[in-house]
């Protein structure tokens, strides 16, 4: 049996640079959405959320940024 190594996520603060990306054309089901104190951090979210279900995942997704993939 091998050992796995544990690996932390990098705490970045709310300042932190987003990475540069280029948004691209979405399929018509998705958008983006955006995180972050200036709405500067991009993700993409189903189109057919309601009105009490984005708010809630932008909540989320804004609370675990930092362990998000390339954040």
């Amino acid at each position: 049996r091998k050992d796995l190594k544990v690996v932390e996520p990098k705490n970045q603060s709310s300042d932190d640079e987003p990475p540069e990306v280029e948004l691209k054309e979405l399929p018509p089901h998705l958008e983006y959405a955006f995180l972050g104190e200036n709405e500067k951090w991009p993700v993409i979210i189903a189109i057919d959320l309601n009105v009490n279900e984005k708010p809630l995942l932008l909540t989320f997704l804004s609370q675990e940024r930092r362990r998000l993939p390339g954040s």
